[in-house]
């Protein structure tokens, strides 16, 4: 078997060798050339495998990525709702303590005994480690509390009414004197009259005090008269209803007009001498269904007078 050989200048020359070399020869160059195709196949493999691991990771993470997205969109739907929730019952929190405090106001208790501004005091040794609420159960307390809540206000709601009306209906009853300063100059019935001197019917009271001093009405109600009249110099009278109505005669200075509602304790007029009078003082009388009845017992109502 001849090999040729080729030199750098391009000359040749033919080897011959034995023919067992030939085939050791040729063997071995079959050899390099599988070792390589097999080398080939087994990267092409390797990097396919690879491929798969890659594509697989990055399905898991979207999937992972989506169930992050689902869950904290979760989160802000439920942190609005219980945000929602906590607005409304802070509302209904803040109607039902103004409710509290007006009551309190008007049954007339203690302001440091019932504030209610302040926290409520509580305390106690802590029974077992605190533990944090489930999400569940936080709603269900939420849900709980909100329920109870509505409950209070509409019993507060109604309570308040009732204390209102009774209020009402308290103010609208003759009670107490219709001055500020003064004295009783002269009562009710038969009497010498300060004018003629003559026996006459005086069918009201008169208290004597200070010109100018404030004249107020005994009762809350609507004023149905506030001008001169005849003996009464200035007057005004106040309808209380339930036929009941109340005059304050001989004002220096009128405060209120025909039409207005006023409440009690507040002030109509100021006292004066105007009319039939020998000096200033409040002419006070108290009619039922148009006639005069003793305002004595009204004065009376209210223990040492004002």
């Amino acid at each position: 078997m001849q090999i040729v050989i080729i030199g750098k200048r391009g000359d040749f020359r033919s080897v011959t060798i034995s023919r067992f070399w030939g085939y050791c020869a040729g063997i071995l160059s079959a050899s390099i050339v599988v070792g390589f195709v097999a080398m080939g196949v087994s990267v092409s493999n390797h990097d396919v495998i690879d491929g798969q691991i890659i594509d697989s990771w990055h399905s898991e993470i979207n999937t992972q990525r989506a169930d992050l997205n689902d869950l904290q969109q979760q989160a802000i739907d439920k942190n609005g709702a219980l945000a929602q929730q906590l607005s409304k019952m802070q509302g209904r929190l803040w109607r039902v303590e103004a409710l509290a405090a007006h009551m309190r106001d008007a049954s007339g208790l203690q302001a440091d005994e019932f504030d209610f501004e302040q926290p409520i005091a509580q305390g106690g040794p802590l029974a077992e480690e605190a533990q944090e609420f489930a999400w569940v159960d936080l709603q269900t307390q939420l849900n709980q509390l909100a329920l109870q809540l509505g409950r209070r206000e509409k019993e507060l709601t109604i309570l308040d009414e009732v204390m209102v009306e009774r209020q009402r209906i308290q103010d609208a009853k003759l009670s107490g004197r219709p001055i500020v300063k003064g004295w009783l100059s002269s009562a009710y019935g038969k009497r010498i009259d300060p004018i003629t001197g003559q026996p006459a019917w005086h069918a009201g009271i008169d208290f004597a005090g200070r010109q100018g001093s404030d004249v107020i009405a005994v009762a809350s109600g609507v004023v149905v008269f506030a001008d001169r009249r005849d003996g009464y110099g200035n007057m005004v009278e106040i309808h209380h209803g339930n036929g009941i109505s109340s005059r304050y005669g001989h004002h220096d200075k009128l405060l209120v007009k025909a039409g207005q509602i006023v409440k009690k304790g507040d002030v109509i007029g100021l006292m004066g001498n105007s009319g039939r009078s020998t000096g200033p003082h409040v002419h006070f009388e108290v009619l039922r269904n148009g006639k005069n009845i003793d305002p004595t017992r009204f004065v009376s109502d209210v223990a040492g007078g004002r």
